[in-house]
């Protein structure tokens, strides 16, 4: 009976142990931003260029990213004219039609994004930033547009995580709540001054 109880335990332990064990916390995660602007010049003037700033979060790295995606649904309104990767990542943009957005697949042959460490990746699109920005894709609505996924390493295997690339906000925007913030500032400043009497 004592012999059971000290090879459960030793068991229950064991696997504790594993359990937390780092390999058991490795993750995949990262953080997304999109910027663009319009392009003034040359071929693909009238269209617009975007960038997305991916940073790994997560403790594992990342080796492939599906920028709009979701299994089985496709969010960018119309097809990108081009997407382009750093050195070592490569691009293939998925067409829209059938009911369903375009996507883009950027993939990673030589060069991981390590734990902490950024990447960026573009792409060229017809689609204002109206349509690129909208927290609710025209395809399948109520979800983002930047709904995407990030892989250690092939889609459709794990660890992934799913992430939403947000918008960068606008310098513009940046300047009105700096002066909101001051505002607010001197109406609350003014308020607490002591009464003299």
């Amino acid at each position: 009976m004592m012999n059971q109880r000290h090879a459960l335990a030793s068991l229950a332990a064991g696997l504790l142990a594993l359990a937390m064990s780092p390999a058991a916390f490795a993750n995949v995660a990262a953080t997304g931003t999109i910027s663009g602007s319009p392009i003034a010049t040359g071929a693909n003037t009238g269209d617009y260029n975007y960038t997305i700033d991916l940073t790994n979060t997560g403790s594992q790295s990342i080796d492939f990213l599906w920028f709009a995606w979701t299994p089985g649904q496709d969010y960018l309104f119309s097809t990108p004219v081009s997407a382009s990767a750093p050195s070592g990542w490569a691009t293939n943009i998925l067409p829209a039609g059938g009911g369903s957005g375009a996507s883009i697949q950027f993939d990673s042959s030589t060069m991981s994004i390590a734990s902490g460490n950024s990447l960026d990746f573009s792409f060229i699109t017809a689609d204002a930033p109206s349509l690129v920005y909208s927290q609710s894709s025209h395809w399948f609505p109520g979800t983002p547009v930047g709904t995407s996924f990030v892989y250690n390493a092939a889609p459709f295997t794990t660890p992934s995580d799913m992430i939403v690339v947000t918008p960068t906000p606008e310098p513009a925007s940046m300047g009105l709540l700096a002066i909101g913030a001051a505002a607010l500032f001197m109406v609350t400043r003014r308020t607490r001054r002591p009464q003299i009497m």
